[in-house]
């Protein structure tokens, strides 16, 4: 009996670690679903349920090869009360949840891995999993795996594409090739073959593998694109034009949309300045696109040197620019540190940059300190989870953050810290605190943090003003404070919960004591309360919605309540006097004019509000709620920006509209005396960056300039437009920091 048990459980240990049966159709369909060829995926998903009846789990799979995932997951959930061991059904609910918030699929196919460490399609599926999330060593670790334990050489699809994307052509080739060669009726073979030439600048061998492609799938528009790009880089630019011409994809595709510029372009074909700035305003910091808008800047007179300085920058090779360019432009090497992936960007003062983010695929995020003159490392730091927001002291000597737990829901909070000449991380608190998020501030002496719930502003300030308690009941956050605030004293390391109301009072968290001016209100104004209570019944799909809106002044807010018969009923609120205003866009509007509207500036000592209509005709109004006089500043609106007193205001008007772009005009007000100015030598304008100042503004463009405006009216190029880049100033104004396509940049910016 002993010697029969030992047996059994060899028997046992043995299903557990060598690899299953052979399931190819199986593993074939879980390839071709991965690649993307439901078609295939359906052919031999079919095959393997013939093999193996189970109508439930073929079911689950049909459902998610018609991309109905939400049934697909129900499916395979049910099937998994009744036999919770199946191999298939969890591979099929991670594929289904693999695109949902919180996705939960690497763990289900960690756990068909405990149950089958030798069960390919879940390796294959878990490669794929951590190739979406941009962390490519565990990728090919796994979809190696995958091809170790089964046969089934459609695998090697998805690894060459991992390949592919990490710019590792030779890898790629050398494993794709003999599959092309030896089966030259698939497809996929060929075409990645001939990717993988066109990576090298093999145009010669690619050319082969192409037309095999194509003589498998003559309409794969894929493969119609890359012989395309390979007619471009051979010069044989009409045929490109003519095949990339008839080409259409039922999606934004920026590679189709590069190429056929690239084409145009030398063809000096005039829809070529229309297929670049497509691109461009899709991508400011594609490499190719600012490259090739230099060089059609050329003809056109324009700011050549930006686009230059831009191609520089989004990583093209000064070198390799200068020899396309004529030698009277400048060719700067900009010093850089290579990172992966920038999550934070924390000013220090005006010498250190504090980053979070990570510095190889596949590493942990991590926190460094950089010197800001010659982008060093002087520390690193781990820490647990993914990080959310950073706050700063007045000093900016220290910073607190939070990161995502493990836990849901909750999150861990770190302080970084000044020790001697460096710094040193520790935790706040050595538990997951219970929020989704936090907000912290310090008071000025920064010796105190303090720190409450960062769904605050979320649920104070937008209807239904309401909260979620612990046993599901809905719960108004007015008038007293729903959630913990705490302190934490860089003294003694003391973490305290604040429960005294008027203690909370004096707490410098700007969202908390705008939620006391509210619950003051509340309180002392009968209008305000009997609002808040109205908003509080309006449900989160209703079409009605109630907002609170603040200015800089800490006595005043403006609560405005919209439906489909008003768009906009406000009560401007007082706390000195404690009167609620009203007024109504009808006021300014006119009764039949409905539109929604943004407010751009309160400004309670004047009484007035700066607000912008949200219909087509993007009107700009200036309303005085106690005169009721108002004035129409313009329509056609692009953007509007206040100085802080509302003294003036700068204003972009659209001019003339291209596909990808407009064209606008600048109007700078002053209210007293009244003063407008236009200005029309710039067309470009289509942001404005800063105009708080009294001699000099500071604007965007389209074609990636920063520019500023002096007080004489003229423009003036500062640096590239950092739009569409991490980036931050530092606290002087003087430098920049900006992560742009995997290099760390401190550039000059403006005071």
């Amino acid at each position: 009996m002993k010697k029969a048990g030992i047996f059994l459980l060899l028997a046992l240990l043995g299903s557990a670690v060598f690899p299953a049966p052979k399931n190819d159709d199986f593993s074939r369909a879980i390839a071709y679903y991965l690649i993307g060829d439901l078609e295939l995926a359906k052919k031999n998903m079919d095959a393997y349920f013939n093999a193996h009846p189970q109508p439930t789990i073929k079911l689950g799979f049909v459902l998610l090869l018609q991309n109905d995932k939400w049934e697909s997951t129900k499916k395979f959930r049910d099937y998994l009360e009744s036999d919770h061991r199946s191999l298939e059904a969890l591979t099929g609910i991670s594929l289904a949840t693999a695109d949902m918030k919180n996705s939960l699929a690497i763990e289900n196919l960690n756990k068909v891995l405990r149950m089958n460490p030798g069960y390919s399609p879940a390796y294959l599926c878990l490669g794929n999993e951590y190739f979406l999330r941009n962390n490519y060593p565990a990728a090919e670790d796994n979809f190696n795996k995958s091809l170790k334990y089964a046969d089934v050489p459609e695998y090697n699809i998805l690894l060459a594409g991992l390949y592919l994307k990490t710019a590792q052509g030779q890898k790629a080739l050398d494993l794709m090739r003999p599959l092309a060669q030896a089966t030259p009726g698939n497809y996929y073979y060929a075409f990645m073959t001939a990717k993988a030439c066109f990576l090298l600048e093999n145009y010669q061998e690619m050319a082969t593998y192409i037309n095999q492609a194509l003589n498998v799938k003559p309409e794969s528009r894929e493969a119609l694109l890359l012989k395309g790009q390979y007619l471009l880089k051979t010069g044989e630019l009409r045929k490109a034009k003519t095949l990339l011409g008839k080409l259409k994809f039922n999606y934004y595709n920026p590679e189709y949309s590069l190429t056929f510029a690239e084409v145009l372009y030398k063809l000096n074909d005039r829809d070529a300045e229309k297929y670049l700035y497509e691109v461009f305003s899709q991508n400011q910091w594609s490499p190719g696109v600012n490259k090739l808008l230099g060089l059609f800047q050329i003809k056109k007179n324009g700011n050549v040197q930006n686009w230059i300085d831009r191609a520089i920058l989004s990583g093209q090779d000064p070198q390799g620019m200068q020899k396309e360019f004529p030698a009277k432009f400048n060719f700067p090497t900009y010093p850089f540190s290579p990172i992966f992936e920038v999550k934070k960007i924390q000013w220090l003062g005006n010498k250190r940059i504090l980053l979070a983010g990570i510095l190889q695929s596949g590493e942990r995020e991590k926190l460094l300190v950089l010197d800001a003159a010659s982008l060093k490392t002087l520390k690193s730091f781990e820490y647990e989870g993914t990080i959310q927001e950073m706050f700063s002291s007045v000093k900016q000597d220290k910073i607190i953050f939070s990161t995502t737990a493990s836990e849901n829901e909750k999150v861990y909070i770190y302080t970084l810290v000044p020790a001697k000449d460096s710094y040193a991380l520790k935790p706040v608190v050595g538990y997951a605190l219970k929020m989704p998020t936090i907000v912290a501030a310090f008071n000025d002496s920064g010796t105190t943090a303090y720190v409450t719930d960062g769904s605050l502003s979320e649920l104070a300030f937008i209807s239904p003003f309401s909260t979620v308690s612990a046993y599901g009941r809905k719960v108004g956050v007015y008038p007293k404070y729903p959630f913990p605030v705490f302190s934490y004293s860089y003294a003694n390391d003391r973490w305290t919960e604040i429960k005294n109301q008027e203690a909370l009072r004096g707490v410098p968290l700007p969202a908390l004591r705008q939620y006391f001016l509210v619950a003051d209100a509340y309180q002392n104004n009968q209008d305000i309360a009997k609002l808040l209570e109205k908003g509080k019944i309006i449900d989160i799909t209703s079409s009605e919605e109630m907002k609170i809106y603040f200015g800089d002044s800490d006595s005043n807010f403006l609560l405005y309540f919209s439906d489909l018969k008003n768009a906009f009923q406000a009560w401007a609120y007082d706390r000195g006097s404690n009167r609620a205003t009203r007024f109504d866009e009808s006021m300014f509007l006119g009764d039949k004019y409905y539109s929604e509207l943004e407010i751009l500036a309160f400004h309670p000592e004047k009484n007035e509000i700066l607000v912008l209509t949200k219909d087509k005709e993007k009107n700009l109004f200036l309303f005085n709620y106690k005169s009721l006089l108002y004035k129409k500043l313009g329509n056609g609106i692009l953007a509007a920006r206040a100085a802080p007193d509302l003294a003036s205001v700068c204003l972009l008007s659209e001019r003339n509209k291209y596909f990808y772009f407009s064209e606008s005009y600048l109007d700078v007000i002053r209210f007293s005396p009244y003063d407008r100015k236009k200005f029309n030598s710039r067309r470009d304008l289509n942001a404005i960056v800063d105009c708080s100042g009294e001699n000099s503004a500071y604007f965007t463009t389209y074609n990636g300039e920063l520019l500023k405006l002096d007080d004489a009216g003229k423009f003036s190029h500062q640096q590239v437009s950092l739009t569409g880049a991490p980036y931050q100033p530092s606290p002087d104004q003087s430098k920049v920091a900006a992560f742009i396509n995997g290099r760390f940049y401190v550039l000059n910016w403006f005071h």
